[in-house]
């Protein structure tokens, strides 16, 4: 068998008997392996435990262990098994699982609802064994059971039927420290005040006598205590014995000190220890004197009983060491045992165990054998288990061999003794004190139950139900707690004011009821309707029904009654009364008309909704002769379909209302049935005023043509802008001649500037059509508005204050959509003022914190304001005027402002309106500055802007691709004209490849039918990373003009141009590498 191979020494069909029989007080499941891999050797036994209790929650882990192992990667073993359970333990001079073992480790797993475990542990117990303890005690679990001022946990603990008791695993003896485990286990008596029954043994180390170790999670603690208190409601039984009897041989202590007797009988201890072993002291000076003569020594308790102590070795002061203290006074009694007598010591613990709480059915033996009865027994350890065993079948009996055991000695008393076998026996029965206490329990859930069913029964109940005295004031002796929800008092209001009723009954209905309540005696039962006062002061009706109780003798006892609210009857009444005018009420709260019709088409009722059409009396006229001034029914009317057909009908009809105009109303007929006979009885008519419907219909429809002709006027402007290209780029071509008359000159400059104002037109028809991206320039505002300023209110009657300031900033913009959204806002205050007036025109710059109110990121930025005298807008509109299509004004498009807030919005500013009805309105503009200098329009001549090269040019329209290539040609560069993509692509690869390659191409961004600037520059970067291309179009506005280098090319030129603006681009486009690529 190899090395690492496990033993497991528990019956599994002992395991799977003991789960059956109880299931539900206590499982038990223990484990055993051995091994020489740590890790799996505590995985394997917690394995094995935790396999005889499947389903059941870990109440607590018990580990002994050899410390041949490595304990923290046991441990580590067990808790990936058993993860949700404290586990604790010790290590030992061997092991008890059903049999002895050694270097093996034992897990046993407890699982019970009717367990708690609070662990402490103490640290440095050789150090300072009293801090040790108090580390201990003072863990957070343990404080309240060790306060001696804190009585309450104990109390709780007893009306629970709790019991407590407690392991303790405590230092053993070493080389160089003595056991404190004596003094340890008499200082916790002293601090719980001896109410907690301790059991446990001392911890050793396979006799080693180096260094124990008490085990707690996941940790192994040297030198130190741990104290595991267990509340249980299950019965349990300790109990020591030992199976010495005393012999003749005795001495008592006249000088000790601490763990060493000093004199015994007035001479040096070792002296008198040696006679009485009839040996002499240097026969066993330097021996372990217990291991050495195999007696120990024994202590009279009273009763016949002993407490065994033990003498280690002989100190250099002539003294005995023993593993307990002793007193002087003490007598000391050499102690004898055969081996029968040692092994039925284990019977006899286990019968008084067994015996002190009437346990009948043990779950659980765990048993601390003194490691020192071993070697006196020899190979017949296992008889002592046996003989335990024996006695309670089938539970599992396990432990470990300690140095020094605690438990409970015959007189009650908690002892800590060496030599010995203490024993704990949890049983599967619960305690009496437990049974009385869930008993208890059980009741205290009956009567819980009883009173929950009938608190239910009348608080479901309408009835407020009450007891009273049967004369005086009637004080109330008992109501329900119900009264709460019909009258909103709390029932002790009531009982505790024996005037209550009296003060709460309405001063009309009191005289009245207590007249009638003096009657009571005669009839014996009584039954009165009155006016009771809510506590949130309202008036309740109440009906009151009481009944008076006798006595044997048939004097009145109590009155008993009970109260119901019929406020809600006593209104159904009055409703009932008022029927007609409530009915009517809710025909007039509909805003729309609604009729009812008899067959003859009279309205036979109506609401005020009708009034709107008809200000005569509509009542007993037919329907034609009030909506229609008819003298005969209408042949397509929905009600005249309804009495025909007898189902619903639906239609519109057109009416003139006086004072209102033409009206269109939807009218909704619906048949009433005779609940009788089934036959139609009348005509519901419901009549809705659907005209602002009709219109928001042919808005709808206005809207869809303005989509069309914004789509219009998309395509109008980009051939104008190439027909503005071809006329300015002729215009430029014929003012470079160097003869030419000045006048000729003089017109062709004029036609150049109108040329250029249609350019403007054609943006603000694009900005129409689509608005898009802007296409930025550094712009200079003072300029801009005072040119929007000129053109918009020109030929107005209204006048424009501007107040610029000369170091107005500039901002990055597209000037042509920012002067279109300043005109709106223009026009709008021109609309605004029809009699003429001021339009206030500021400009300030602006610093906004990161953190203001404004709505903006924290920077720089231009402040415009835009002010007029006119009506103003009424606050409900304020929130719309920037809604498409939405004007306060008859010959408003309902788009000027919105295409301006689009604007403003897409230039990362922000517009805010506010208005005053009857004073004006002003539009605030923010708009982001730039810190960039505005460049000056100064003229340049073509000289300046010549240069050389190859280009290729693709424009669809063959006018645009003439010009532009005279134009190129005028400013000395060679050029090739294509009108689409692909002939792009053909060209360019061909001069690649022939050694002269284009030094820029310029492509017209939209080629109907063809390959656009857009497709064709992506192919062009496939060809040649490098490519100069500069995008072209009269769609100055698509995305990728605006973001042109985001698509592949270097610059951007919108037609129209001047031959300037094209040498300009041109010429930094193909210097910026600093040398031609065609050579």
């Amino acid at each position: 068998m190899g090395s690492d191979r496990l033993e497991f020494s528990m019956s599994t069909e002992k395991r799977e008997f003991s789960m059956a029989k109880h299931p539900e007080k206590l499982h038990v499941g223990y484990g055993t392996a051995a091994g020489n891999n740590s890790l799996r050797v505590g995985r394997e036994a917690a394995q094995e435990a935790l396999h005889a209790i499947p389903g059941s929650f870990p109440t607590a882990v018990l580990v002994f262990a050899s410390v041949k192992y490595n304990l923290v990667e046991v441990l580590h073993g067990i808790h990936e098994v058993i993860t949700n359970a404290p586990v604790l333990g010790a290590t030992t001079a061997g092991e008890i699982c059903n049999a002895p073992q050694k270097e093996s480790v034992v897990v046993i797993v407890l699982a019970s609802p009717y367990l708690r475990v609070r662990v402490g542990v103490g640290q440095g117990v050789s150090r300072d064994w009293r801090q040790a303890v108090n580390e201990s005690v003072s863990a957070p679990d343990l404080a309240p059971l060790f306060s001696p001022a804190d009585s309450r946990i104990w109390q709780e603990l007893t009306l629970q039927g709790k019991s407590v008791f407690a392991l303790l695993f405590s230092p053993g003896n070493t080389k160089t420290a003595d056991s404190r485990s004596f003094e340890i286990l008499e200082e916790l008596k002293r601090l719980s005040l001896g109410r907690i029954r301790i059991v446990g043994g001392s911890a050793a180390d396979d006799w080693r006598l180096e260094t124990n170790y008490v085990l707690w999670g996941k940790r192994a603690y040297p030198d130190s205590m741990l104290l595991a208190v267990f509340e249980t409601q299950l019965r349990f039984g300790i109990a020591m014995a030992h199976g010495f009897h005393p012999t003749s041989r005795r001495a008592t202590v006249t000088r000790c000190g601490n763990h060493q007797v000093l004199e015994l009988d007035g001479q040096p201890a070792a002296e008198i220890y040696s006679r009485l072993q009839g040996t002499s002291s240097e026969a066993l000076a330097g021996k372990h004197l217990k291991l050495t003569t195999g007696q120990p020594l024994g202590t009279p308790m009273g009763w016949g009983e002993y407490s065994i102590n033990m003498a280690s070795f002989f100190t250099a002061a002539g003294g005995v060491r023993l593993a307990q203290p002793v007193a002087e006074g003490t007598t000391l009694t050499i102690m004898e045992a055969n081996q029968e007598e040692l092994i039925a010591a284990g019977g006899e613990a286990a019968r008084k165990a067994l015996l002190r709480h009437t346990i009948t059915d043990p779950g659980l033996v765990l048993v601390f054998v003194c490691a020192l009865r071993s070697p006196l027994l020899g190979d017949r350890n296992r008889e002592v288990i046996d003989t335990i065993k024996d006695l309670v079948k089938p539970a599992p009996v396990v432990g470990f061999y300690s140095f020094g055991e605690q438990g409970l000695a015959d007189n009650g008393t908690n002892q800590h003794n060496n030599y010995v076998i203490s024993m704990l026996v949890l049983s599967r029965q619960l305690s009496y004190g437990a049974q009385v206490s869930l008993e208890n329990e059980r009741l205290r859930g009956d009567l819980l139950t009883t009173r929950d069913q009938l608190q239910r029964l009348l608080s479901c109940s309408p009835a407020v139900i009450y007891s009273c005295k049967p004369s005086g004031n009637y004080d109330t002796t008992y109501i329900s707690e119900n009264v709460t929800k019909q009258l909103g008092y709390e029932p002790r209001e009531i009982t505790e004011n024996p005037k209550f009723f009296g003060l709460h009954i309405h001063p009309d209905d009191c005289p009245r009821i207590f007249a009638m309540a003096n009657g009571l005696p005669e009839k014996g039962f009584l039954s009165v309707e009155y006016r009771f006062r809510h506590k949130n002061g309202s008036w309740r009706w109440i009906r009151d029904d009481l009944t008076l109780i006798r006595d044997a003798q048939g004097q009145p006892l109590e009155i008993i009654g009970y109260m119901l609210d019929v406020t809600e009857r006593r209104e159904a009444q009055e409703l009932l009364k008022d029927n007609e005018q409530f009915l009517q009420d809710i025909f007039d709260s509909i805003p729309d008309v609604l009729d009812i019709l008899a067959l003859d088409l009279t309205i036979i009722r109506t609401n005020q909704a009708g009034r709107r059409f008809n200000k005569q009396p509509s009542l007993g006229r037919k329907c034609y002769e009030v909506y229609h001034s008819r003298e005969v029914p209408c042949e397509l009317c929905p009600v005249q379909q309804t009495i025909r057909t007898g189902k619903a009908s639906r239609g519109t009809v057109a009416i003139h209302v006086a004072g209102a105009g033409d009206r269109f109303l939807e009218i909704r007929s619906f048949p009433m049935m005779n609940r009788t006979s089934g036959q139609l009885a009348a005509v519901i008519a419901h009549v809705r005023d659907v005209t602002e419907y009709r219109r928001a219909q042919d808005e709808r429809l206005q809207c869809s043509k303005l989509e069309s002709l914004a789509t219009l006027a998309g395509g109008i402007a980009h051939d104008f802008n190439n027909i503005l290209t071809a006329i300015l780029g002729n215009i430029g071509l014929v003012l470079l001649q160097e003869v030419i008359k000045s006048e000729v000159q003089d017109r062709l400059m004029q036609a150049q500037q109108a040329c250029f104002q249609a350019q403007t037109l054609a943006r603000q028809l694009l900005t129409f059509a689509k608005g898009g991206a802007p296409i930025k320039r550094i712009v200079c505002l003072a300029k801009l508005l005072k040119e929007s300023v000129t053109l918009t209110l020109s030929g107005s009657n209204t006048l424009c204050d501007l107040s610029i300031p000369a170091e107005l900033w500039a901002v990055e913009a597209d000037a042509g959509q920012l002067g279109q959204a300043f005109s709106n806002l223009l026009m709008n205050a021109d609309q605004a003022m029809p009699e003429g007036g001021v339009v206030k025109v500021a400009a300030e710059n602006l610093i906004v914190q990161a953190k203001s109110a404004l709505a903006l990121p924290g920077g720089k930025y231009v402040k415009l304001t835009f002010t007029d005298q006119g009506i103003g807008i009424s606050p409900k509109y304020l929130n719309k005027i920037f809604d498409p299509y939405f004007s306060t004004r008859h010959k408003g498009s309902g788009l000027g402002l919105t295409t301006a807030y689009a604007i403003i919005k897409n230039h990362a500013g922000i517009i805010q309106v506010d208005s005053q009805v009857g004073i004006g309105t002003t539009f605030t503009v923010y708009l982001p500055a730039t810190e960039k200098e505005t460049v000056q329009d100064e003229p340049r001549s073509v000289e300046s802007i010549r240069g050389q090269g190859k280009i290729l040019v693709m424009d669809d329209e063959k006018m645009v691709r003439d010009v532009l290539g005279r134009m190129l040609m005028q400013l000395g560069y060679t050029v090739e004209l294509v009108c689409e993509g692909s002939q792009v692509l053909e060209r360019f690869v061909q001069a690649k490849k022939s050694g002269s390659p284009f030094d820029a191409v310029i492509l017209d961004l939209t080629i109907p039918g063809g390959l656009g600037g857009k497709s064709t520059i992506r192919e062009l970067l496939k060809i040649d990373p490098q490519v100069k291309a500069i995008v072209s179009s009269g769609y100055y506005d698509d995305p990728v003009m605006a973001n042109y280098q985001d698509y592949g090319f270097c610059e951007v030129i919108a037609k129209p141009y001047r031959i300037t603006e094209l040498g300009e681009i041109v010429r930094r486009v193909i210097t910026d590498s600093g040398k031609l690529r065609s050579g």
